[in-house]
């Protein structure tokens, strides 16, 4: 890979793919089950180039366990990137659970574009242990793969094919989407974040540890102005915007609710936005430039 600029990584436990600026798809890891989509279940040590992908432009890639999902515009390496044609969402690899969304259970040891998405054009995938998320430029959710958790988002889905996920965000937009091994959380634009999926370690943030098999707003993030949702194994995590409240603009500390004065100062808090005073304040940084 000399001499290409890398614009995206993307791991799983045994296999990476990676994304030049030019759309060009390279993998390398562990091939058993053919996640590396050379066309075999060989392992490679160093990064090689998909080649049923070559003279495609490949935007994005998503690795589970087992399997492999990539965004490809379907317009050559060759056009402007800033003028996308129609962006097909392809899978490859174990397929074991229907992760693949090709309609059966079978492997694919090449890349093979998911036919039955009713989606004109896909913006970004995310894959679970057994699963896979495709996120439409419409802001509409699609899950394939094991059911088991709930974490297609809808109990009736079998996960052979791509199923749309309504229910609350029937009247949403999305934005981004993530995943975890058997969990799943979207952001919408309007800064609302939902899970679904196991919650057996509480990484659907609703205060238990229940499952869910349809999406949930996460209430205690509901007053939060959250830009952006990654999930891990089995917890997520979100980057939140606070509002800055101007000191002079409150006359009670956030905390104690006591009124500032002479004795007591006002202090801004640079992680929420608040206004304390030093009693409530317990911990000090050097304001940032």
């Amino acid at each position: 890979m000399g001499g290409l600029h890398v614009s995206s990584v993307s791991c799983g436990p045994w296999h990476t793919a990676v994304v030049t600026s030019c759309g060009r798809l390279f993998t390398f890891g562990d091939g058993t089950f053919g996640a590396l989509g050379h066309g075999d279940r060989s392992c490679v040590s160093q990064p090689r180039e998909v080649d049923a992908l070559i003279g495609l432009r490949t935007t994005s890639t998503a690795c589970g366990v087992w399997h492999t999902a990539a965004v490809v515009d379907m317009e050559t390496q060759y056009t402007n990137a800033d003028t996308p044609g129609s962006r097909k969402l392809f899978t490859w690899g174990d397929g074991d659970k229907g992760q693949l969304g090709h309609g059966d259970r079978n492997h694919s040891l090449i890349p093979a574009c998911v036919a039955s998405l009713a989606e004109p054009s896909i913006c970004q995938v995310a894959c679970g242990h057994d699963m896979t998320v495709a996120l439409g430029t419409s802001g509409r959710v699609y899950t394939m793969g094991s059911p088991v958790y709930g974490q297609l988002g809808n109990p009736e889905a079998n996960g052979k094919l791509p199923t749309l996920v309504e229910g609350q965000l029937s009247d949403s937009f999305i934005r981004e989407v993530s995943c975890g091994s058997h969990h799943v959380a979207v952001l919408t634009t309007k800064s609302e974040i939902y899970t679904w999926g196991k919650g057996t370690n509480g990484q659907l943030g609703h205060g238990d540890h229940e499952n869910r098999n349809i999406p949930t707003i996460v209430e205690a993030l509901k007053d939060k102005q959250v830009k952006s949702v990654a999930c891990g194994l089995n917890f997520t995590a979100v980057i939140c915007l606070h509002k800055w409240v101007s000191g002079n603009d409150q006359s009670v500390c956030s905390g104690c609710h006591l009124p500032f004065g002479f004795r007591r100062k006002r202090h801004n808090c640079y992680n929420c936005g608040q206004v304390f005073c030093k009693s409530c304040t317990t911990r000090k940084s050097v304001k940032p430039p």
